[in-house]
C-alpha cells in the first residue's frame, strides 16, 4: 500500500519579436553572484522563501478551489516553475512574477535557496522507506543558443535536465517525447500529461516540473479495520466511503468550528495535517480562513492527543491551466507580446504560451498493522465522513508541498481543468 503525491508542471514559451531591454530593467536577471553568507543568513533566506511560497500556495488555493468538486496542487511544484521562468525574466515581467509568486529576495539569493530547499526535501529520500523523487528538465529548441548564464543557474540551483528538441521540425513527436518522459517519471501515474496543442512549432522553451512522493505512515492503519462507512457529500446527498480507522496518541487542535489533526510519516519529517470542518456545510467557511497566520496558529497550538481517527480512501487526480488563474493574480505580461525573457535568449521575443500544472494524491493504509496499544478510551474523535482540506508539509521549514480538498472519496482520481486555458 502506498501514498502518491505527484506535481507536474509545464511552462510553455512562444517566440514574437525581440524587444530590446534597457541595461536597468534587470530585476530578475540571472548571473548576478551572491555575497558570502553565513549559517544563520542561509537558514533566514530560506525562512524567507518558505514564508512567501506559503502566502502563493494559500492565494493560489483560493484561486483554484472557486471551482467545485475535488481539489489537489503541489504549490512547490508551482513555485520552482515560476522560479525558473523568473530567472530568465527582465523588467516587468519580472516584477509581476516575483510579486504573485511573492518572492522576497533578490534573485542572487532567491535562486541559491530555492537549491538548499530542494537539496534538503531531496535528502528525505530512503528514509523510513519514504521515496520523494524531482524531474525538472527544460525541453530547448536544438538549434537555439540560450544564456550560458541562465543554464547554468537552472542546472546548478534547479538541478534541471537540459533536452534538445526540434519543435520545429517535429513538434508532434516532441509531444509525444514530454509525456513519455512524464510518465517514466512519475513511475507511469501521470499519463498524457500533454495535450494536442500545448506545444507547436512555434514554441521554443519548455519547462516541466515533477515531484513524486511515496511514504509509510509512522503509524499504518490495519486494512483489517477499514469498514464501508457513509460520507455526507451534501446536506441532501451522500455516498459510501472506505474508510480506515485507528486509535493513538496525534497532534491535534479544535476550534469552535474545526477540528485538525496531524498524521505523521515515517521520514519523521513530513506530515498531512487534515483540516475538518465540524459542521459538514463548513468547508467553504473554513477555506475563508486558509491564511498564513491562521495555518501557522493552528499547526502552532496541535497538542498530542489520544484520539480516534476515521479517514477515507481517496486517490485525488487534477490537471490545471493556469495561464488564467496566474493572470487573475496579477501576471500578464509573461503571456503576451509584452514579456521580457531576455534572460533566456537574447535574440527571440519569449511569451508564456501555456503553464500546465497537474498533481495526483493516493491516501491508503500505508504499510502493516501498527502495533497494538493498550486499550482507553480516546479523549477525541475524528471522523473525517464529510468534505476536509488536507495539507503535506516539510515539518523542519514548513514547505508546503501538497495542499488539496475531498469533496468525494469514491469519485477517482479524476481530471479537471479550473484554471484557464
Amino acid at each position: 500500500m502506498r501514498r502518491s503525491l505527484i506535481g507536474i508542471a509545464l511552462l510553455s514559451l512562444a517566440s514574437g519579436c525581440y524587444k530590446e531591454t534597457t541595461p536597468w530593467e534587470t530585476f530578475g536577471a540571472v548571473g548576478q553572484t551572491p555575497p558570502p553568507s553565513t549559517q544563520n543568513d542561509q537558514a533566514a533566506d530560506l525562512k524567507a522563501l518558505v514564508e512567501g511560497n506559503t502566502v502563493f500556495a494559500l492565494n493560489l488555493y483560493a484561486q483554484l478551489a472557486r471551482s467545485d468538486g475535488n481539489l489537489s496542487v503541489s504549490p512547490q511544484g508551482v513555485s520552482r516553475i515560476l522560479a525558473m521562468a523568473y530567472a530568465g525574466a527582465h523588467g516587468n515581467t519580472a516584477k509581476e512574477i516575483a510579486k504573485v509568486a511573492h518572492f522576497g529576495l533578490p534573485p542572487g539569493r532567491l535562486h541559491p535557496t530555492f537549491g538548499r530547499l530542494r537539496s534538503e526535501l531531496k535528502a528525505l529520500a530512503g528514509r523510513g522507506g519514504m521515496e520523494l523523487r524531482y524531474a525538472d528538465a527544460i525541453w530547448m529548441q536544438r538549434d537555439r543558443s540560450f544564456k550560458p548564464a541562465f543554464q547554468e543557474l537552472i542546472q546548478k540551483d534547479y538541478d534541471a535536465n537540459l533536452k534538445r528538441v526540434d519543435f520545429l521540425g517535429e513538434h508532434k513527436a516532441v509531444l509525444a517525447e514530454i509525456n513519455a518522459w512524464v510518465e517514466q517519471q512519475t513511475g507511469g501515474r501521470i499519463k498524457g500529461f500533454l495535450e494536442k496543442g500545448d506545444v507547436d512549432a512555434l514554441t521554443l522553451l519548455a519547462i516541466t516540473n515533477a515531484i513524486c512522493f511515496h511514504g509509510k505512515w509512522a503509524r499504518p492503519f490495519d486494512a483489517q479495520c477499514t469498514q464501508n462507512l457513509a460520507f455526507r457529500l451534501s446536506a441532501k446527498q451522500g455516498a459510501t466511503a472506505a474508510t480506515m480507522s485507528q486509535s493513538g496518541t496525534f497532534g491535534y487542535m479544535e476550534t469552535g468550528n474545526l477540528q485538525v489533526i496531524e498524521l505523521p510519516y515515517a521520514d519523521g519529517e513530513l506530515s498531512m495535517l487534515v483540516l475538518l470542518p465540524k459542521k459538514a456545510g463548513d468547508l467553504r467557511r473554513v477555506e475563508a480562513m486558509l491564511t498564513p497566520a491562521n495555518l501557522s496558529a493552528w499547526s502552532g497550538r496541535l497538542i498530542e492527543t489520544s484520539a480516534q481517527v476515521f479517514l477515507p480512501r481517496f486517490t485525488i487526480g487534477a490537471k490545471f491551466r493556469l495561464h488564467d488563474t496566474l493572470s487573475d493574480m496579477g501576471m500578464f505580461d509573461a503571456f503576451n507580446l509584452s514579456s521580457d525573457f531576455s534572460g533566456i535568449d537574447i535574440r527571440r521575443k519569449l511569451y508564456v504560451k501555456q503553464f500546465m500544472h497537474a498533481a495526483e494524491v493516493a491516501v491508503d493504509e500505508g504499510g502493516s498493522a501498527p502495533a497494538a496499544e493498550p486499550a482507553g478510551e480516546a479523549s477525541v474523535v475524528f471522523r473525517a465522513d464529510h468534505p476536509f482540506l488536507f495539507l503535506i508539509q516539510h515539518k523542519p521549514t514548513k514547505a508546503i508541498l501538497f495542499m488539496g480538498r475531498v469533496m468525494n472519496p469514491t469519485s477517482g482520481p479524476g481530471t479537471t481543468a479550473p484554471g484557464g486555458s
